[in-house]
């Protein structure tokens, strides 16, 4: 008999998510985590290292990966150390304290071939749930005071004994002490907001957030786990593109000065290069030309392999801006890679008569923001320092520079951008 899937959105759940149904209280997930079972105030400082401050981010810290399964075992036939799945019927429980804080709960189990003590720590609230007659399914390993309990399932709807979660941990909190916090935290799934639309779900087939929280937690199989992911990772696609549609759409609306057609300049420029542009080169430079003759700020991408002429169409830009009688500007992360722009294009710029700048946090220009052809580090957008008429702006992006370099430097202008 196959296991029920998690719920969809244009389906009835099954009785598994019953408990994650009901009124919606989204602030419960704001909750500080020493407000679970367990968390004092050592712990909640070892989960904040982790990033984890409120029950929300427990949900949210998915796991890493999920240990196979076990072979199960009668309770008569477990020998050794071995990690099993043992299934059986709670006959009855006890709490008592051990050394320090550490609170220990035993529950005896059976499952018609023998009886074992199967064995918690620090989980005292687990003694409610454990009630005589509860069936459960256990994952974990024999030891000379019992069974030790690593994960398990409480009537078909608790954490999983097959598929245990491993968590991103710490030295400081171990795998298996964020299972159980998370197991605690489980309940508040029934509080995460579900943004998509129904039909969206349907058409999709995604299960609910919540659900897809509980599934990646608690899996009852692989590919209920990877369902589960799946959701989660549409969602974060879809803030990706939503964002980008966001910014498309701000783009969109800002109106920049279309540049002529290439004049007397572009072909001096063209004469005065040592070769010919490959056929990549001029397909880049085409579409650089439809860009820039339109009222749409440019935004382009121009990718290439280290010698592949990229600065050769990237000052085609930078003259295209100088040609209509208005400045370029290229901007780079460090001084060293500044300096070596500067330096390529100098001379074919002298050769043009096209004055040209260096400016950096060492390197002072006299003409610096009156030059046609600007070239600099984030000296470029510092206070201070400003531009004639900036209407092409060429960004050398490495690793982590140039997202935020680049919204500076064209922050209240409109220029395009490459």
């Amino acid at each position: 008999m196959s296991r029920p899937q998690p719920g969809f959105a244009a389906v009835d759940p099954p009785d598994r998510w019953a408990p994650t149904r009901g009124r919606i209280r989204p602030e419960r997930l704001e909750a500080p985590l020493d407000s679970l079972p367990g968390v004092g105030p050592t712990l909640k400082k070892r989960l904040a290292k982790l990033g984890l401050e409120c029950v929300g981010d427990l949900l949210d810290h998915r796991p890493r990966r999920y240990e196979p399964a076990a072979p199960e075992k009668r309770i008569a036939d477990l020998f050794g150390d071995e990690e099993v799945l043992i299934e059986g019927q709670i006959l009855r429980t006890s709490l008592r304290r051990g050394r320090g804080r550490l609170q220990i709960l035993t529950a005896q189990v059976s499952d018609g071939s023998g009886q074992i003590s199967a064995t918690w720590f620090n989980q005292p609230w687990l003694q409610e749930k454990l009630k005589p007659g509860t069936h459960v399914r256990l994952r974990g390993a024999p030891n000379r005071f019992g069974f030790a309990v690593k994960s398990y399932d409480l009537n078909g709807g608790g954490a999983t004994a097959d598929f245990a979660p491993v968590y991103p941990a710490s030295e400081e909190i171990s795998a298996a002490k964020l299972r159980e916090l998370v197991e605690a935290a489980l309940p508040f799934v029934r509080d995460r907001p579900d943004p998509l639309p129904a039909g969206l779900k349907a058409e999709q087939g995604l299960p609910l957030r919540g659900d897809a929280l509980a599934v990646i937690h608690q899996p009852r199989s692989l590919e209920e786990a990877e369902a589960g992911r799946q959701r989660l990772a549409f969602d974060e696609l879809l803030v990706l593109q939503l964002a980008l549609a966001r910014r498309t759409s701000e783009r969109e609306q800002q109106v920049a000065a279309p540049l002529p057609e290439p004049g007397e300049l572009i072909d001096r420029y063209r004469a005065a290069l040592p070769f010919e542009l490959t056929e990549h080169q001029e397909a880049a430079i085409a579409e650089l030309d439809a860009d820039l003759a339109r009222t749409t700020p440019m935004q382009r991408l121009l990718q290439g392999d280290v010698g592949s002429g990229k600065t050769v169409v990237a000052l085609y830009a930078l003259l295209r801006a100088v040609e209509a009688g208005r400045q370029g500007a290229l901007m780079a992360p460090t001084e060293t890679l500044a300096e070596q722009h500067f330096l390529t294009i100098e001379g074919i710029c002298m050769e043009l008569g096209v004055s040209c700048a260096l400016v950096t946090g060492s390197v002072k220009s006299k003409i610096g923001g009156q030059a046609d052809v600007v070239v600099g580090t984030h000296a470029l957008i510092q206070k201070g320092f400003d531009f004639r008429d900036l209407a092409v702006a060429v960004v050398d992006e490495q690793h982590r520079f140039g997202v935020e370099q680049r919204a500076a430097l064209v922050e209240g202008r409109a220029p395009h951008v490459l």
